[in-house]
């Protein structure tokens, strides 16, 4: 509060722009109740060029109503009041002023990146949990959206595989928000990615686990459904087990299995189908490697043995 002389506060109503958006105008009616003297206000804001609804303050007896907006290309950074008294009729008058900046001059400020350090974040995000991605979104003002995202399971190593489609599924039932949650997620990966090349540091996200350790072969086509069990439990995804148990995957169609099948197979939590197809498709590009370093060695070989 700024310190106007005030007392026995009556009601309160708070109403913010959406994420994205910013303060562009303002209007006011002003409404006079004779019986008891008592001045009415209510207000709606401009976000973004689009008028919102009033506040729905109590009010009635209309008496006047003005708005304001800012310049094209511009957007309110603040407010100034006002206050009046006429003695005569015992009316409490206001006037408003906008103090309205160039959008483009504060976009950055507007649509940029909340200071991790400032949120006492890691900056590697790929190592992020759920509920430290909650305060990321929380700084956005998509706090709103946290619960979601919480109940999906998506932490630091799945947010970078979110598509539009998967923050439909999230709740983002607004286009813009979409889009713009999108825009932040690039910054986000591209301001990692320049970290971890000036530090030397090899960004990973699902890992694959130690298949030697568990008993498994190199080849995966040749797992058995309880082969591909093994992987599922030591990624933390045990809950599944049965259900891959029922539908038969093993390793000669691990490779062909999609999201859209783990959906249908029963797989809700948008978090663990992106898990799941991280995992696998990390396994075929190390197997692939695996691959292509046994077949470089074996010619050597043979070019080797022509040479004798």
């Amino acid at each position: 509060m700024q310190g106007l002389w005030f007392k026995n506060e009556v009601e309160d109503k708070t109403w913010e722009c959406p994420s994205k958006m910013y303060m562009t105008g303002v209007e006011v009616k002003r409404g006079r109740r004779e019986i008891g003297d008592r001045d009415t206000y209510d207000f709606k804001l401009q976000c973004s060029g689009v008028w919102q609804s009033f506040m729905g303050m109590k009010f009635g007896g209309l008496q006047e109503a003005a708005q304001k907006e800012c310049p094209t290309g511009d957007g309110s950074s603040g407010i100034k009041v006002y206050r009046g008294f006429i003695d005569w009729g015992d009316k409490d008058l206001y006037e408003f002023e906008l103090n309205c900046k160039s959008i483009a001059q504060n976009l950055a400020s507007i649509r940029g990146l909340p200071d991790l350090k400032m949120l006492g974040l890691p900056r590697n995000v790929l190592v992020w949990d759920g509920e430290q991605l909650a305060t990321w979104l929380e700084a956005l003002g998509l706090g709103q959206l946290a619960p979601a995202f919480l109940a999906h399971n998506i932490n630091g190593g799945t947010v970078f595989l979110l598509t539009e489609e998967h923050l439909k599924e999230l709740g983002f039932s607004i286009v813009g928000d979409r889009l713009y949650f999108i825009e932040l997620l690039t910054q986000l990966y591209d301001d990692i990615v320049a970290w971890s090349s000036a530090l030397g540091v090899q960004l990973q996200t699902h890992p694959v686990p130690p298949l030697r350790q568990l008993g498994l072969s190199l080849h995966p086509a040749s797992w058995s459904v309880k082969d591909v069990c093994k992987v599922l439990k030591e990624v933390g995804l045990g809950e599944y087990l049965q259900i891959f148990v029922e539908h038969r995957v093993q390793g000669d169609v691990l490779f062909n299995l999609t999201e859209e099948n783990l959906r249908e197979m029963g797989i809700d939590r948008v978090g663990d189908r992106l898990l799941i197809t991280d995992i696998v498709q990390t396994l075929y590009e190390q197997v692939t490697g695996w691959t292509e370093q046994t077949l470089s060695a074996n010619q050597q070989q043979k070019l080797l043995a022509i040479g004798q």
